[in-house]
């Protein structure tokens, strides 16, 4: 067969522009893959600068070193150390004695701790306030009521 210059360029022309599609093709292929990648890179760096409080927490304390068996001992016994000083402290005061002897063995086999002395403490305080209204509460109903007795 014969081809005139003008189809063989015609064709020349179909065939390079098949091959830039084929070309565009392969590039937005591969642009896509690495677009993919870029977004899952964007959303693991977006996770990791997360402003989620957990996440935050969860990434500091994961650079916080363990504390090891001589660290732990030593914290153990400057917390008991402390908790002797506390108790001192209370058996200084006066008022207290009471108090702390209801709690001496427990304290001194260190079947309880300190901060469940201050609790009960705390606790019968606020059981003494209330007491105290119910008694003030009393007293201003018998002051009603011998006042209402006075009046007739």
């Amino acid at each position: 067969q014969l081809f005139s210059a003008a189809e063989i360029a015609q064709m020349k022309n179909i065939e390079d522009a098949k091959r830039l599609q084929e070309e565009k093709q392969k590039l937005q292929d591969t642009s896509l893959e690495n677009e993919f990648d870029l977004a899952n890179e964007n959303d693991l760096l977006e996770w990791s600068r997360s402003d989620s409080p957990v996440r935050m927490y969860l990434r500091e304390m994961g650079q916080i070193a363990l504390l090891n068996k001589d660290e732990e001992i030593e914290i153990s016994k400057k917390i008991e150390l402390g908790e002797d000083i506390i108790i001192d402290a209370f058996c200084s005061v006066p008022y207290l004695i009471d108090f702390i002897l209801d709690y001496k063995e427990p304290l001194i086999n260190r079947e309880r701790r300190v901060k469940e002395l201050f609790k009960s403490f705390d606790d019968e305080e606020k059981s003494d306030d209330k007491l105290d209204e119910l008694d003030i509460d009393e007293d201003e109903e018998n002051e009603t009521e011998l006042e209402s007795d006075e009046e007739n």
